[in-house]
């Protein structure tokens, strides 16, 4: 196939793949109508209307909504976390005392940026460390040091 004609084609697969992902995303959409669950839209604007009634319970006046920037960011979320876990941790920021969030006076787009930080996993056995080499405890020694302190005990111990 010669070079223009090879570049032609390769140009209309990619067209047809963009089109069926789109034509996949509308079927998977339509579908969810059929079963009665709601659209990632139905869900942001739920959840929009919760944020906006608690930041009115915390601030005593109505939240100023970004229009479509807002609902946009919050259909972002809805594609990773579900509903109850975006509620979960809307409450979480909204109680958050932090210096920045108070400043911003806890806005909508400071949550969705900040939205990892508000998570409710625990992270106690998380560590930066690189764990120790060749360490067959469980859980695994946080660094070579734990690792040579926790199999000199061991060794006191028997």
């Amino acid at each position: 196939m010669e070079p223009k004609e090879r570049a032609r084609v390769e140009a209309h697969v990619a067209i047809t793949r963009k089109i069926a992902e789109q034509l996949m995303a509308e079927a998977a959409r339509l579908e969810e109508m059929l079963n009665d669950k709601p659209t990632p839209g139905q869900l942001a604007k739920k959840l929009l209307d919760f944020f906006c009634e608690q930041w009115k319970l915390k601030y005593r006046e109505d939240y100023v909504v970004a229009g479509a920037k807002d609902m946009a960011s919050l259909k972002r979320l809805v594609g990773s976390l579900t509903a109850r876990e975006i509620a979960t941790r809307m409450k979480l920021y909204l109680a958050s005392t932090e210096r920045f969030y108070v400043d911003a006076r806890h806005g909508l787009s400071a949550f969705v940026g900040g939205i990892n930080k508000f998570s409710t996993e625990t992270a106690k056995d998380f560590s930066l460390a690189t764990p120790a080499v060749g360490c067959k405890h469980k859980p695994r020694c946080a660094s070579d040091a734990a690792h040579t302190s926790r199999t000199m005990r061991e060794a006191r111990a028997s």
